[in-house]
């Protein structure tokens, strides 16, 4: 067998692995070095390269030609495939007569209701609210009509023109309506009746009064008012008591516009008076004024005056020519006389 092989101590194998280690990285080391040596040269050449082809290309852009734009004006014709102005003039005329067909079917509709509605009201009002209003023989003829309208509601005309149905309401409402202007006329009197009353205690009020707002009124108006006063509560007076002695079955003799129409009248023959306005007062005269006045006063008494002496002087003045004129014919006369008696002296 052949010997064994000498130990080797522990640390001299690691130290022989790490001088290998370090060898290597030395050769590493190297080959990083020529590597970066290499790729630096092949860097130069790119970036040569490169600024070669950009030189080129500056070239040739400046050799390019430019772009040159131009306007187009384009025309665009839209085409509808709709109907004609015939068809839609057609069209437009079958939807007014659709419409106006509807409104005749609602019209119908509404009235056959309302027809309908007034046969219930009635008969039921007949024997409720307006029982007092109408006369048992009276009564018995219309609820016979509403009974022979609702049958025919339900069977024959039940569809049928409006015109149909409005014949039907007006010849029944021709039975009802004087019964209900009973029972209206019956719950509007009072109402109407205290509303003239108090007109006229309101213009009775006036004339009678003694308030300084009416004390310019003169006896004749107030006569006017008070007649006028009398005359409407005579009349209503007549009226009520007249209609007091009918029955409420019957036509009433006072009616409500009777009663307006008289208050109006009462307000128009009233009413004027009444608002008749005061007379403006005269003003009071300021002390200039009064002044003013009393100087005019004194001019004009001064000018009187003087009016009155020369008149007094052209009185004297005519005195004096006609006493002149009245001694003329003496002096005249004893002159003659003179002139006779010197010459039958010389005659003499």
């Amino acid at each position: 067998a052949p010997p064994p092989p000498p130990a080797v101590p522990a640390d001299a194998g690691e130290g022989k692995d790490a001088a290998g280690d370090a060898t290597a990285a030395g050769e590493g080391a190297g080959d990083a070095g020529k590597g970066a040596g290499e790729g630096g040269d092949a860097g130069g050449d790119a970036a040569g390269k490169e600024g070669d082809a950009g030189a080129a290309g500056g070239d040739a852009a400046d050799k390019a030609p430019k772009k040159k734009f131009k306007r187009v004006a384009l025309s665009v014709e839209a085409d509808y495939g709709g109907l004609t102005a015939e068809r839609v003039a057609f069209f437009h005329e079958r939807e007014l007569q659709m419409a106006q067909a509807d409104r005749i079917i609602h019209e119908t509709q509404s009235k056959r209701n309302e027809l309908e509605a007034y046969v219930y009201d009635m008969r039921s009002s007949l024997d409720g609210a307006l029982a007092d209003f109408v006369l048992p023989d009276d009564k018995a003829a219309f609820q016979a009509q509403l009974t022979e309208v609702e049958d025919w509601l339900y069977g024959d005309g039940f569809d049928t023109t409006k015109a149909v149905y409005q014949e039907r309401l007006d010849k029944l409402r021709g039975l009802g309506d004087p019964i209900h202007f009973r029972a209206k006329e019956m719950e509007a009197r009072p109402e109407a009746t205290s509303e003239l009353l108090r007109v006229v205690e309101d213009y009775q009020r006036v004339a009678n009064s003694t308030e300084e707002r009416y004390a310019h009124l003169e006896d004749g108006d107030r006569s006017t008012i008070r007649d006028a006063c009398a005359k409407a509560s005579e009349w209503l007076n007549s009226g009520l008591a007249k209609q007091g002695m009918l029955p409420l079955n019957a036509d009433p003799v006072l009616t409500t516009a009777n009663i307006k129409d008289k208050q109006a009248e009462l307000v128009r023959t009233c009413r004027p008076i009444a608002n008749k306005p005061k007379p403006a007062p005269k003003p009071e005269p300021t002390p200039e004024a009064e002044q003013e006045e009393k100087k005019e006063g004194g001019e004009a008494a001064g000018s009187g005056d003087a009016d009155m002496g020369e008149g007094d002087a052209a009185s004297n003045d005519a005195g004096a020519k006609e006493e002149g004129k009245d001694a003329t014919p003496e002096a005249n006369g004893e002159a003659a006389a003179g002139a006779e008696d010197a010459a039958m002296d010389e005659v003499e």
